[in-house]
Order: C-alpha cells, then structure tokens, then sequence
C-alpha cells in the first residue's frame, strides 16, 4: 500500500476529534510546526504473520480491513520510532480503549484481544478476550496499571510494568479463530482515558539478608506502592537506602530500579529474555565488622507538593572476615595501589573493552567473530584466572554495556531511561569477576561518544539534536564539546551516574572508574580544555560520583597517544579526585622496554599510579609476532619502569585466540610475595656482560631494590621486537654475567631464577659478595630470564644486606 501522509493522518485524526472530543483521544492534535510529535504513526494490518499492510483512513477517521480466517489477524497502531518519546500526560492516563467491530459472514460472534508492544518488540495481550457480535460497535479496554494485572505477557515471562506504559509503541486489536471465515473487521476511537489514581505512597516486599561479612556485598529488594513516569529521574522518584554503621557513621546509596533476565545462546549471539517483576533494589558493602542499621528513604517529587516517607531500621549482622575490600591509592607510596586490608596490588590483565572488536577483526585479519556477550566474557575469565591474570578493563560502549543511547538501537531509548538489559549484562560480568578473582577497571564513557572525527559516533548520540531520532531521544547538543557546558546534559550525566553508583558502587573488585576513554579524541575537546571547561566538568563529575560512591572507589579519566599526550594534560591530574594516570603506549618503531623507561621519565613528577590501558603495536597493530614481543616486554617491563600494573595490551582476541596466556602466568608467580611500597626501591637500567669482560649489547637488564631484596630482568632485546614464530628456535646465552655492585658487607646470597614463561624456578645458587661486590653467573637462557636475589640468613638471624644497583663487571 502506498504510505499515508503526515496531512492524512492529521485528517483522520481531526475526524476522530469532531467525532469524540480530546478526552479518549491517544494523541494530541497540533499543527505542522508543533514540537509534539506524539501523533506520528500510521495503521497496518498483519495476518498470520505475514508482512504487514498499511492502511489508510477512512474520512471519519475509521480504520477497515477485511481477512479470512482461521488463524491471527492484527490491526493496529505503530508510532513513528523517530518522534516517539513518552510524555508524562500520557501516563496520567490509565486505560486504553477502542471502539472495534466485526461482521462476519456466517453471522456468529467473533473473539479477539487488545494487544501492546513497547519500543524494545515486548508483546502484551489483556487477559480478557472479547466477544464481538457480528456487525455491532463494541468499546473495549484494558486497565493499563502493572497492579490490576489485566496485561498477559506473550512469548516472554515479564510483567507489565510502569516502563512499558510509558513505552507504548504499538496498539491495536488482535482477531483469531479456528474455522473458516471471512470478517470485515473495523476500529475507531483508539485512545487513552481515565486518570492513573497513585495511592498512598509506601514501601512494601522488602528482602534482605540479615547476615554478611565485611567487604562483601549486601542486597536487597522492595517495592513501591506506585508506579512511576521514569522511575530513573531522581528529580521525579529519588529513593535512597540510609546507612548507620557500628562506629554511628552515616551515609546512603542510591537504590535502583530493574529488571530480571534470562539469557540464552542462539546459534552464536546472545539474546535475552525479560523475566517476572520489575522492582526496586539496593547494594551495599559493610567496611568493617558489627551491626549495621539501614532504612529506605523515598522523595516523591511526580506532583506537588510532594511526598517524603521512610521506613523503620533494620539490622543486618556483619562478620570480620579476610575479604580484601576496595582498591584504593596507597596512602605512603602514591604509585601504587593497595587494598582496604593494607594489601599490596599490582592489576595483571588486559583491555577487553568489548567482545566485539571491529578494529580487531580489520586489522589482525582474524574474521568476523559473533558477539556473544557474557558467554565470551565468561570464557575469558575462566582462562585469566587459570593463568594469573586478576585485572581486566571493560567499557559501558554503545555495543556492549551503556545505559543510553540512541533510541533507534534495540533496548534503548535516547536519553534518561536506561537499558536494563545491559545492566543486567554488567551484573553477570562483574559477579563472574568477583567469583573469579578478577578487578575490573571499569570505563564509563569511549571518546567515540562525543566524536564526529575519530571513531565516530556522534551521528547516533542521543545527545545530537540534528540526527534523525533527535526528538526520540531528547537530544539538546549542536556540538560535541557543548557537553561540557550544557546544564541540561548535565542533569542527564548526573542522573545516569546516580543509577551507576547505586547498582555498581558496592562492588569491590572494581578496582576503578574511568570517566572517559581518550577524552582528548572528543571533537574540539582541545577548545574545553584550553578555557578550562572541561577541567570544572571533571571536577564537577568526580566530586558528584564521589559523593554518590562515598568514596570507595578511585576515579580517572584517559588520554591517548603516548608519555608526551598524557603530560601535556597534565592539568588533569591537579584534580585530586583523578587519583591515578591512564594512558595508551602505542608505539612506531620504537622497542617497547625503550618506550616503557620513556614513559616513567615522563611522567613520573606527577607523582600519582601510572597505568597504562591500551597498547600493542601501533593503533592499527601490526604483526603477530610484533604483538606478542610487545606483550611480554610490557608485561615484564612494568614493574621494573615503576608502572601500577602490567599494561592492557588493546588486542585480546590476539591473546585469546592464539592463547597467549603464558605470558601473564610466569609474571604472575614471579610477582608473589613482592610489595615494592615504600621502600626505597632504586630503578635501573644495567648491562649484561660476558664472563671474559666485554658487555653483550645485544641484551639488556631491568632492575629494583633495596638493600633487603633484589629483582631483575634480563632479556635479549631482538627477540622483545619481533617475536619469534619458535622461541627454541633462539641462540642460547651462555657464560654471562651481571654482578652487584655497592655491598656493605661480605656475605652469602641466594638467587633464584625464574622462567618467564612458567613462572618456574629454574634454578637457585648462592653466590658470595667479596669487598662489596656480588657476581652472579647466568643459566643458560633464550630469550629472558628473571630473578630473585636475597641474602642469606646468618646465625645471629639477622640478613646481609644486598645492594640497589647491578653495574657491568
């Protein structure tokens, strides 16, 4: 059928106003200039799931097909995807109603259904179905409150809430039989009526547990007695879960609003299913051991004048237990980072940002790969934990984890009401995580976001009022950089990171929040920057989410390029709340140990943790055997360039694929029972040399210590390039040296050496230091070797000191 007109749709529409006035009318009526697009859509109707038709209007605005049965036939409303945004007055309204006739040929009655579908496909249908007497005007409707249960879900298991109200996307009347029939079916009248009456405002069904232990998470549920427009706007629903611990502190989180899911994996992608009650629910992680006391506070702000209600206390029981708690900056030694325990830690992992890695798939050449959400995540968790990989960075993008996005996207619906799928999705993650022992970094926003330029999305952004979906989404934005101004995007901004604090911040393993990935690829972010706008936006955003997390969690924001990129934003990190530096380290032509020793040059007076979170090879990779030389220097080199933790090398299907694991395992166990933290370690440089004297520059040596322990690395600096295909395929070192310079005192001394692929003790041997100076002979080795050097016990128990400083002999 030929599509109808705007003008069309107006006409029928204005024929339905004479003919019944505004009261049950669905959409309001406006001019062509008018900002609400509310009435935009048009009629189709479908029969047994074929394509459906589009149908035009009569005069009066009667809508009339004819069909056979048997079988299912629709005929409905669609708004248009591109103007649809929910409107407050329409929630108001608490039914919807039809006039519907239908004459059948053999003149006997004719049963059918209202049906509703949300923006996101959601199928409901009213439990009651109506009866048509053949050739007679039948109003029907159904009462559109979740707590009168008069909606049925069809091909899934949630209930009708207060978000599908808002999100009717398509209406209509659904006819169906058995027999063979021919029907003129008709409707007339589609409209919403009556008034959603909110009863007196209270909390009810509320579930917790009653027991927990320190540093691990505290859940609950409940319920409100009301249903609510965006029950995600705090500025309408604010609920809050008020908190005393043993020692009578005080302090609150957000509580959220959410839905279950189920998920299942069809062919090789993952899909999901909603499933039973939306609800309300709230997390918390008690720091220490007692009674705790809370009660849920509730500011009704949906219509004046009000409405404040709490509840009484009650009492969860906390255990001590040997939980690690929160990452947090360390307090003596600001380059690292340690737990709420005291205990020293050091993130070993890599950057899987998403699954599904379009840069990966085009620049490895590795093919299309199938984003298989949480099960991929799953996979990969398994096997760090398996090899002693306890970090990984995973970002809230557009395709994988965001709350908000453009409103033509599946599951989201511009900007202010979230994508409770993906919450959903970061839950399983992040429990995945915790059961596994792994620390996400967690990165809220991708520069992408606000890019026209640099891998753009700001033609999807739901803050762009100039694509198509604007209206939909609420947008408010000319320009990227207006996001650091914009009072109204800041509400938005702010509202969402309530939601992530709340759902999120009782999470303790993860280890820190990134505001933005590589901020300064933002379109003219150099402009902010300069006038110091988007400086009082971080200010103003860590403060906030700070507030909102009481503090448990470190907060940062990205820079890309190299050292040099990161310093020349070092304005950044005068915030104190940008507690830690993150960076990329893609790299020319330069060796990857060279470019490490570069960075903390650099970087080092800034005097905060430096990590690194993406790298290998060049932004557009490079080689196999480039990635994987980049892999191990990085990984090995970290610790001896003073780095908070190892690098996360960008390419992780790379890792995955190729199983490239090893690498991270022989550094883990190497690392255990290292805490470098305010000791006085002194960093350096040194060389390798043969036992007949001369230096051996084809290999090179990292080192760290103080006079009570030592570390080093060795390693032949071709191989740390360009990976080889087969490492056995190496020259062997043999007959080399490094020897220790700076003892105080003669004495003996234990080294170990490490297999940097194992993780393996290889050898041990003692050496003695005569006139202050400690020879160690090397094993034979390929490619690298590192070591563990302390001294011996004495008879009196006390240790000889060991020197901060390996010289060539």
């Amino acid at each position: 059928m030929m599509a109808i007109s705007k003008k069309k749709i107006l006409l029928a529409f204005s024929a339905m106003l004479v003919l019944f006035g505004t009261a049950g009318l669905l959409f309001s009526i406006e001019d062509e200039n008018s900002e609400s697009k509310n009435y935009d859509g048009a009629w189709f109707l479908q029969v047994n799931s074929r394509t459906p038709e589009e149908l035009d209007p009569e005069d009066d605005g009667t809508i009339s097909a004819s069909f056979k049965l048997p079988g299912t036939t629709m005929v409905y409303f669609e708004r248009k995807r591109e103007t649809f945004r929910p409107l407050p007055d329409d929630f108001r309204k608490d039914k919807l109603s039809m006039e519907v006739k239908a004459v059948s040929a053999d003149g006997k009655p004719v049963n059918g259904s209202i049906f509703i579908k949300d923006k996101t496909g959601l199928w409901f249908q009213s439990r009651r179905i109506f009866s048509l007497n053949s050739g007679e005007w039948r109003k029907v409707e159904v009462d559109l409150k979740a707590s009168t249960h008069e909606l049925n879900p069809e091909g899934h298991t949630a209930d009708w809430n207060c978000l599908n109200a808002a999100m009717m996307l398509t209406m209509g009347f659904n006819v169906f039989g058995q027999e063979p029939r021919n029907i003129k079916f008709s409707m007339r009248n589609l409209g919403l009526s009556g008034e959603r009456m909110q009863p007196e405002l209270y909390i009810a069904n509320l579930e917790y547990q009653k027991k927990g232990q320190m540093y691990k998470m505290i859940e609950g549920s409940f319920d409100l007695s009301r249903e609510y427009f965006n029950p995600f706007d705090a500025e309408e629903i604010k609920v809050d879960v008020q908190i005393i611990g043993p020692d009578s502190g005080e302090y609150a989180v957000p509580a959220y609003f959410t839905q279950d899911y189920v998920r299942q994996l069809h062919f090789n992608r993952e899909m999901r299913t909603p499933a039973g009650k939306a609800h309300w629910a709230f997390r918390f992680t008690p720091t220490g051991p007692g009674t705790y006391k809370f009660r849920i506070a509730a500011t009704d702000s949906s219509e004046p004048p009000g409405n404040e209600i709490s509840t009484q206390y009650f009492k969860v029981e906390v255990e001590s237990s040997k939980n690690p708690g929160f990452v947090r900056v360390c307090k003596d030694d600001p380059r690292f980072f340690e737990l709420n325990t005291g205990e020293f830690f050091y993130p070993i992992g890599f950057n899987i940002h998403s699954v599904k890695d379009l840069r990966s798939e085009k620049e490895l050449k590795i093919g299309y790969r199938p984003d298989r959400g949480t099960y991929s995540y799953e996979e990969y968790f398994s096997a760090m934990a398996r090899n002693g990989v306890n970090s990984v960075e995973v970002w809230m993008a557009a395709w994988s984890f965001a709350l908000e996005w453009t409103s033509s996207r599946t599951d989201y619906y511009g900007l202010g009401r979230y994508n409770l799928f993906n919450a959903w999705r970061l839950d399983f993650v992040l429990d995945d995580a915790l059961k596994k022992g792994i620390y996400v970094h967690l990165v809220l926003d991708n520069h992408g976001k606000l890019s026209s330029h640099c891998d753009p999305e700001w033609d999807n952004s739901p803050y762009n009022k100039k694509i198509p979906f604007a209206v939909a989404d609420g947008a408010m934005l000319d320009l990227p950089k207006d996001f650091f101004s914009d009072k109204e995007a800041e509400r938005y901004y702010r509202n969402r990171n309530r939601y992530i604090a709340g759902r999120w911040g009782a999470y303790t393993n993860i280890f820190g929040v990134e505001l933005w990935s590589e901020i300064d690829l933002i379109t003219n972010h150099r402009d902010v920057y300069d006038n110091g706008k988007s400086i009082e936006w971080h200010k103003m955003a860590t403060e906030h989410f700070a507030g909102l997390d009481n503090n448990r969690h470190i907060l940062t924001t990205h820079i890309c390029g190299d050292y040099n990129n990161s310093y020349n934003h070092r304005r950044f990190y005068d915030l104190p709340l940008l507690s830690y530096v993150v960076g990329d380290a893609y790299r020319d032509n330069t060796p990857f140990v060279d470019h490490m020793l570069k960075h903390i040059e650099k970087l080092k007076e800034l005097k905060k943790p430096l990590l690194i979170t993406e790298y290998g090879g060049s932004p557009h990779a490079g080689t196999f055997n480039r990635l994987e030389a980049d892999l191990h220097a990085g990984i090995w080199s970290s610790f001896f360039c003073e780095q908070a933790g190892t690098p996360f090398l960008w390419w992780h299907d790379f890792i995955h694929d190729k199983n490239k694991y090893p690498h991270f395992r022989g550094f883990s166990l190497f690392m255990k029972g290292i805490d470098p933290r305010n000791k006085g370690f002194i960093y350096s440089q040194r060389t390798v040399s043969s036992t007949e004297g001369p230096i051996n520059s084809s290999y090179s040596c990292l080192a760290a210590g103080n006079q009570n322990e030592y570390y080093a690395w060795v390693f032949k600096k071709t191989p740390l390039e360009n990976y080889p295909d087969d490492p056995s395929s190496v020259e062997e070192l043999q007959n080399h040296m490094i020897t220790l310079k700076g003892l105080s005192a003669t004495g003996g001394y234990k080294v170990d050496f490490y297999d940097t692929m194992s993780g393996e003790i290889i050898r041990s041997d003692k050496f003695t230091a005569v006139n202050g100076d400690l020879n160690i002979n090397l094993p034979p080795f390929k490619i690298d070797i590192a070591m563990k050097v302390s001294p011996e016990r004495q008879e009196n128990g006390n240790k000889a000191p060991v020197p901060a400083a390996v010289e060539a002999k």
